[in-house]
Parts: C-alpha cells; sequence; structure tokens
C-alpha cells in the first residue's frame, strides 16, 4: 500500500487530512506536527508522497529537502503543499454526548477552501506518477543488466564507462520525470483554477449579495478561530511544560530516591565494616586473654612443679638425714659386734638407700610427668571450649548484626518509598491545583472570548444591516452588469488557460519525444559499440590463445627431438 507522510500542525486540517486519505485515497498515512518528528519519520520510512503544511517556513522546508536527500532510493518521492481544506456543514456539526452538551463551545462553521475531492484526486495523481517513476527505475536497470549480461567479459574500463551511461542514463529518465511531473502539476493546478473559476462563476449571482456579509463574519471567524488556536497553542505549551515539569520532578524524585538508597547501603555498609572491625577487635582481644590466662596457667602449673620438686628435694634430704643419723647409730651399736661386717652391711645399706632414692626420683618424675601432662591436656581442653565458645558468640553476634542490618536496610527502602510516595502525591496535588487553575483561567478566557465575539458580531451585524439597508438599490442597479462581466471574463480566462497549458502541453509532450528517441538511439548505439567492442576483444584473446597453443606446441617439438637426439647419442 502506498505511504503518504505528512507535516501538519493544525489539528483541524490534520483530521480533515485524514478523512480524506482514508475515504478517497486509500494509503497509509502518518501525520506529524514537526519537523524533527518528520525527520525522524523519514528516517524510519521512505514515503512515496510528503504533504507539506502551507505553514512550514522556507529554512525548515529547506532541511526537510536536504535531509531527504541523504536517503536512499527518493527519486520517487513527490512533495505538495497542503491547501486550506474545506469544511461541510455536517463536518461542522458536534458529535453527540454529555460532555459535548456541558462543554457548549461554539463549534467551527463551514468554511470556504480547497474541495476534499480535488485534492484527494492530486493525492492519487502524485502516488500515481511516484509508482510510476518506481517502474521507470527498475525496467532502466533491469534494461542495463540485460544489456550487459550479453557482453562477454567486458573489462573494467568498459565496466566503468557502462555504469557511467548508465547513470547518465537514469539521471536523464529523472531528469525527464521531474519535468513530466512539474508539467502534469501545473496541468492539475491550471484544471483545478478553471475548476473554480468555473464554480466561482456559477455561484456568483448567488453569493454576491451575502459577499461582503460573508467577509465580515469569515474575519470574525478567522479571528476567533487565530484566538482559539493560539489558546490551543497555549494551553499545548502548558501541557509540555506541566509534563516536562513532571518529567524533571519524577527524575529529581528518583534520584532523591536512588541518592537515599545510596547512602542507606553506604551506612549499612559503613556498620556492617565497623562492627565487623569491632568483632575482630574483640575477637583478637579475647584469643590475646585466652592466651594470656593459658601463659598465666602455664607459668602457674610450672611453678607449682618446681615447687613440688623442691619439696620433693627437702623430703629426700630429709630422709638422707634420718638415714644417716639411723646408720650413725646403727655402726656405733654395730661396730661393736662386728668389724668386717661393718663394712660390708654399710655398702649394702648405701647400694639400697641409693637403689630406693632413684625408685622415689622415678616415681616423683613420672608423678610430675603426668600431672603436666593432665595440666596440659585440661588447658588445651579449656582453650578449645573457651574457642568454640568464642566462635558461637560470635556466629550467633553475626546472624544478629545481619538481622539488624536487613532490618535497617528495610527500614531505609520503606522510607525512601514512603518519600517517593509523599513526593509523588505532592507533585499530583500541585498539578491537579495548577490543572484546575488552568481550567479556570481557560473558563474565563473562553467566555471573555465568547462575549467578545457576541459582542463583536452583533455590532457587525447591527453595522452590515445598516450598510446593506443603505446600498441595497445601489447594488441592484450594478449586479447585472457585473454578473455579466465577470462571467465572460472568467470564460475567456478558463479558455485562454486551457489553450496555453494544451499548447505548453503538447510542446513540451513533442520536446520530450525527440529527447527519449535521441537518448534511446544514442543508448542502442552504445550498446552496439560496447557490443563491438566486446567481440572483437573475444577474437583477439582467441587469437592470441591460439598462438599461444601453437608455440607451446612447438616447444613441445622441439623438446621431443631434443630428447630423441640426446637418446640416440
Amino acid at each position: 500500500m502506498p505511504f503518504i507522510l505528512a507535516l501538519e500542525p493544525d489539528a483541524r486540517q490534520a483530521g480533515l487530512l485524514r478523512e480524506v486519505v482514508q475515504s478517497e485515497v486509500r494509503a497509509d498515512l502518518t501525520v506529524v506536527d514537526s519537523r524533527e518528528a518528520a525527520i525522524a519519520a523519514l528516517s524510519a520510512q521512505v514515503p512515496d508522497v510528503i504533504l507539506l503544511t502551507a505553514l512550514l517556513s522556507p529554512r525548515d522546508e529547506d532541511e526537510l529537502i536536504a535531509h531527504l536527500r541523504t536517503l536512499e532510493n527518493v527519486d520517487h518521492v513527490q512533495t505538495h503543499t497542503i491547501p486550506m481544506l474545506a469544511i461541510s456543514s455536517q463536518d461542522a456539526q458536534p458529535t453527540g454526548g454529555l460532555f459535548n452538551r456541558l462543554r457548549r463551545r461554539k463549534y467551527p462553521e463551514p468554511t470556504a477552501g480547497c474541495d476534499p475531492s480535488v485534492f484527494a484526486e492530486e493525492v492519487r495523481a502524485y502516488l500515481g506518477r511516484a509508482a510510476e517513476l518506481r517502474r521507470e527505475a527498475r525496467d532502466a536497470a533491469e534494461w542495463i543488466l540485460d544489456q550487459t549480461s550479453h557482453v562477454a567479459a567486458p573489462t573494467p574500463e568498459e565496466i566503468a564507462a557502462e555504469e557511467e551511461r548508465a547513470r547518465r542514463v537514469a539521471e536523464a529518465q529523472l531528469l525527464v520525470a521531474a519535468e513530466a511531473a512539474e508539467a502534469e502539476r501545473v496541468a492539475r493546478e491550471t484544471k483545478r483554477m478553471a475548476v473554480e473559476a468555473e464554480q466561482v462563476a456559477s455561484e456568483l449571482e448567488r453569493e454576491r449579495l451575502q459577499a461582503e456579509a460573508q467577509d465580515e463574519h469569515a474575519r470574525l471567524r478567522l479571528e476567533a478561530e487565530d484566538q482559539q488556536r493560539l489558546a490551543a497553542e497555549a494551553e499545548y505549551a502548558e501541557r509540555r511544560a506541566a509534563e516536562v515539569e513532571r518529567d524533571r520532578l519524577r527524575r529529581e524524585a528518583e534520584e532523591e530516591q536512588a541518592r537515599v538508597r545510596h547512602q542507606a547501603e553506604e551506612q549499612l555498609r559503613q556498620a556492617a565494616a565497623a562492627e565487623r572491625e569491632r568483632m575482630r577487635r574483640e575477637a583478637e582481644t579475647e584469643r590475646a586473654r585466652l592466651r594470656r590466662e593459658a601463659d598465666e596457667e602455664q607459668a602457674t602449673l610450672r611453678q607449682e612443679a618446681a615447687e613440688a620438686q623442691r619439696r620433693a628435694g627437702e623430703a629426700e634430704a630429709r630422709r638422707a638425714e634420718e638415714a644417716r643419723r639411723r646408720r650413725e647409730v646403727e655402726e656405733a651399736s654395730a661396730a661393736e659386734r662386728a668389724a668386717r661386717d661393718a663394712a660390708g652391711m654399710m655398702e649394702r645399706a648405701r647400694e639400697e638407700e641409693r637403689l630406693r632414692v632413684a625408685e622415689e626420683q622415678r616415681h616423683l618424675d613420672a608423678e610430675r610427668a603426668a600431672e603436666r601432662d593432665r595440666l596440659l591436656l585440661e588447658a588445651e581442653a579449656a582453650a578449645q571450649r573457651a574457642h568454640e565458645a568464642e566462635r558461637q558468640r560470635l556466629a550467633e553476634e553475626r546472624l544478629r548484626h545481619e538481622a539488624e542490618e536487613a532490618a535497617q536496610r528495610e527500614r531505609l527502602v520503606m522510607e525512601a518509598y514512603a518519600t517517593a510516595e509523599r513526593a509523588r502525591e505532592l507533585e499530583r496535588q500541585r498539578f491537579e491545583e495548577e490543572r484546575r487553575r488552568r481550567e479556570a483561567a481557560d473558563s474565563a478566557e473562553r467566555e471573555r472570548l465568547r462575549q467578545e465575539a457576541r459582542a463583536a458580531a452583533d455590532r457587525a451585524r447591527q453595522a452590515e444591516l445598516e450598510r446593506l439597508e443603505e446600498s441595497h438599490q445601489r447594488r441592484n442597479a450594478e449586479e447585472a452588469a457585473e454578473r455579466e462581466r465577470m462571467l465572460r471574463e472568467a470564460e475567456i480566462a478558463a479558455e485562454s488557460a486551457r489553450e496555453e497549458e494544451r499548447v505548453r502541453f503538447e510542446a513540451e509532450q513533442g520536446q520530450r519525444e525527440a529527447r527519449e528517441t535521441a537518448e534511446r538511439e544514442r543508448l542502442t548505439r552504445e550498446a552496439a559499440a560496447a557490443a563491438e567492442l566486446a567481440l572483437a576483444a573475444e577474437r583477439e584473446r582467441e587469437e592470441e590463445e591460439r598462438r599461444r597453443r601453437a608455440a607451446q606446441g612447438a616447444a613441445d617439438h622441439e623438446r621431443q627431438l631434443r630428447e630423441k637426439e640426446a637418446e640416440a647419442a
């Protein structure tokens, strides 16, 4: 389906344009209201026809056309200016509904302008011209491809020359197509002007009596429409400003929410890091305390072992002293019994005492070693129990801190959500107050404009009635002659325009046919010359191949003769 892109900021014109295209043209239509939107639409899809508003500035039109020329496959695109479309009484009637009845707006009256059917016919003609240009470009490409397919092995220079000729042919065809499109546009414009002149001539008698009153009424209506358009543009600008403000506030709220969330997360991370650092310091302090207690306990055990060893030594010394005194008594008493047995008995006694002391020393050493091992095992068990208790305490503390951090995070998130919700509620209230204020101001402005328009209309009607009453007799005498003169002038102008257009079109048609015939003959000659060059090149290649094969055969024959002579020798 054909695609039409229309640039029309006026909502009324855009609505009429959509109705015309959908009902009479049957094409896809995209309506935009700004140059930037039109450029974006062109970048997305190349249309067949571009309809431009009559209010578009020359600078915007030049920029739009310049952007169009940068795109590919746009040679068929047609451009046309949207005229002021006429609105009928049926289109001007309000639709039903309680809301429309309550608004009490002043709906636009039927206005004069271009007939939508005539405009639809022009758009269809432009679409047909675009389709014809696409077909011509496709046929030219196929013809060039067909011509180049019959040429055997062209050289790069021939390919470049053929591409240059094809480009010139395409440019010439595009130029001819553009001239034909311009001629058709002028013809359609002239035809439309002639039709309008005939319509004016046929309706002149009916409209003459009301022309001046309608002019004044149309002026007032245009002023009212301008005021309504200005009010609509102001309302649209206010809506856009409100939307921009809402977007700004929403972005600020989101940024504030993100900042609060980031600060909360940063505080949580800092608190968690501080808590982990505190727990690490406490764990290190506890481990140092446990190590000190274990060292103190081991020192105490060592002191107790030394004290026990000292007491054992003292007990051993006392026992030795007692044994010595006992031996002295025994020796003194035994000295009298036997001198020979004294030395043996003393030797046996000393040996037994030495053995006993050694046995007691071994027993004491074993007891001290067992006591030391027991104390070490108890210290290790106590340290293990303390370490396990500390690990459990740290795990419980970590779980508690994690729960507190999660609760803190949840609280901060909820506070951020509540803050954002309060900001949104404040923004909504502000926007609602602003909307009510604008509605009140708009209502007051509409009421003022309605009263001013009503007063101006009353004054205009009163003045018009007085003026019509004064000039009624004078117009009666002038109307018949004026109507006859205008009818003759309209018929003469229409006939002259038709004749001039026909002569100019026939001349341009003859020139275009002559140029096309000359171009076709030139292309035919160039194609024949290219084919002859290709055939000559092919014959030269075949001759070169034949000479190469003959030289190769002679070389092979010479080599075989030398081999035979070598074998014979």
